[in-house]
């Protein structure tokens, strides 16, 4: 079962489908106990069946903790010793199915009696889709106990698109966020108006050929020229580090709908200062007045961006909002208006493996 039809169904982050994993033992043991009295008493066949059952200790040691591990542990992150404890018994199954399939391997499979051998090889495969499972599992914890900070601060780019204003990649890039994340929580947010980086800066970009008759220069705002975010991350990575803009680990490029979809779970947000209540009906036509008219009773547009990133986390302590907002992303991932683009490739190659 996909990590995706995992965390939508469930509020346990589990990660891997516990059902599969407790049948999974629950099968193989079984054919290991008829094994037993078949296989033969030499070394090979007695290390075999002691690793057997360490393994079959080791999984049954961590399914408690996956079935205790709420989603709320990953997102308020108040006992990451939960999360280090989990990550623990994962890497202890790892080893010792490690050195199962090992010894699996160690024993020709002449030597197994005859009538014990489809079993034998049956038993085999099963603890190698365990593995596989396992693997995956470890690699998904990790990337989310990087995602939230758990190892070291993790530090957010967030480009921020406003799709009013179509562009080949969704809209017209006007707001960066840098968002530093730690310990499950968001440590700050500052959040950079684009004209702030095109006004010190200096245009030597040359315009893509399909744009060479329309634009002598390009800036940063106009680098979503390409309908691939990849490719738009590494123009605007290298233009960024020119300005000797901080580094950061992850970048989500995201239009500015997303927003608007985040407030129907977010609830109406009054903007600090600010005679006014955003609300998703209203959402685009005060973006507007913000970033058209220097005389709208709202001017700044990166009050409502800060605002909305700051009570995102909050609400994600909610498992019900929790679902609903991991629904959301990946529906906006479908419909393209989210990418998310890490420089970790391990993680990288999951979330590709998940779609995302």
């Amino acid at each position: 079962q996909s990590i995706k039809q995992q965390i939508i169904s469930t509020d346990k982050m589990s990660l891997a489908n516990q059902e599969v994993l407790q049948g999974l033992l629950s099968d193989s043991f079984t054919v290991y106990t008829q094994l037993k009295p078949l296989l033969p008493s030499s070394l090979e066949f007695q290390r075999l069946k002691n690793n057997l059952e360490l393994s079959h200790q080791s999984l049954q040691n961590l399914l408690p903790k996956l079935t205790s591990l709420k989603a709320s542990d990953f997102v308020d992150m108040v006992a990451f010793k939960d999360l280090h404890l989990t990550l623990s018994a994962v890497n202890e199954l790892d080893f010792q199915l490690k050195n199962l399939n090992q010894s699996f391997q160690d024993i020709p499979k002449s030597q197994v009696p005859g009538l014990a051998r489809d079993q034998f090889l049956d038993l085999q495969t099963q603890f190698a889709q365990l593995t596989t499972k396992v693997n995956f599992m470890i690699a998904n914890l990790n990337m989310l106990a990087d995602f939230s900070g758990l190892k070291s601060t993790h530090r957010y780019l967030i480009a921020i698109q406003n799709n009013a204003e179509i562009r080949p990649l969704g809209g017209f890039s006007g707001l960066f966020a840098l968002v530093n994340v730690s310990a499950g929580r968001i440590q700050d947010i500052d959040v950079i108006d684009v004209y702030q980086l095109d006004g010190q800066y200096l245009p030597h970009i040359s315009p893509p050929p399909n744009l060479a008759g329309l634009n002598s220069k390009v800036f940063i705002r106009d680098l979503n020229y390409t309908s691939d975010p990849k490719v738009y991350l590494q123009l605007l990575k290298k233009e960024l580090e020119t300005l000797k803009f901080p580094s950061f680990d992850t970048a989500i490029i995201v239009n500015q709908s997303v927003f608007q979809d985040i407030l129907e779970i977010l609830g109406d947000q009054k903007i600090p200062g600010r005679n006014f209540t955003l609300t998703p009906q209203n959402y685009f036509y005060a973006l507007t007045l913000m970033i058209e008219s220097e005389k709208a009773y709202m001017s700044d547009d990166k009050i409502v961006i800060k605002k909305t990133l700051a009570n995102i986390v909050p609400a994600l302590q909610n498992v019900d909002n929790l679902n609903r907002f991991i629904k959301l992303g990946l529906r906006e991932i479908q419909s393209s208006d989210l990418h998310i683009i890490t420089s970790n490739s391990d993680h990288q190659s999951i979330l590709q493996e998940i779609n995302v």
